[in-house]
């Protein structure tokens, strides 16, 4: 009796090695990372949307080469994204296929996305309310969003605006970032884009 519970107990102790080894093994992280610096390659990917649109006051465009910024503060290839009237939106965006991993995803450890773009908001007597955001592309719900209000007081620093994690469900999203009127006259700068998944 004493041997056939002695060999039970050194089958379900390896079994149990076994499998924690596996677990082990499959947990390993792993990041997929796409970069967007908004450069020559890229720029054909984004395209500006406002509403109510008014050409070069509710507009967006591409702003080529490095500019410096309160002296010290450069981006270069970023986005200018305006909103004169203070009301509406305007946004800068691209669609995204997320590599590395594709759904369904049920057999994979858990996946998390997030996204991530630099702004410099432009001087303004009322601030900047900024929105970055992920849209799924099939249906053009959103995903996941992050708005941020920034002063536009002197001197004004880059930041870095990211989304909260999310699990995908499709491969296909659009990264969008842009302006929420407050009220006021807004601008923004935007640039370096990423997005990245880790399993």
């Amino acid at each position: 009796m004493k041997a056939i519970f002695y060999n039970i107990s050194r089958v379900f102790t390896l079994a149990i090695i076994t499998a924690i080894l596996t677990i082990s093994a499959s947990a390993k992280a792993g990041t997929w990372t796409l970069n967007d610096n908004l450069g020559s390659g890229t720029i054909a990917n984004w395209s500006c949307w406002a509403s109510p649109y008014i050409y070069d006051y509710n507009d967006c465009w591409n702003y080529k080469g490095t500019h410096v910024f309160n002296n010290t503060t450069s981006l270069t290839d970023s986005y200018y994204v305006s909103l004169y009237n203070g009301t509406g939106w305007s946004d800068v965006g691209r669609p995204v296929t997320l590599g590395g991993w594709h759904p369904p995803y049920s057999f994979l450890p858990t996946i998390w996305c997030k996204a991530q773009m630099t702004i410099l908001p432009a001087i303004s007597s009322s601030g900047v309310t900024a929105q970055l955001e992920v849209i799924d592309a099939a249906s053009w719900t959103y995903v996941t969003t992050k708005r941020v209000q920034y002063s536009t007081q002197p001197p004004i620093p880059k930041y870095v605006i990211t989304t909260p994690n999310w699990v995908p469900s499709a491969k296909d999203i659009f990264v969008r970032i842009g302006i929420i009127g407050n009220g006021k006259l807004s601008h923004l700068y935007v640039d370096d884009m990423k997005v990245s998944c880790t399993q």
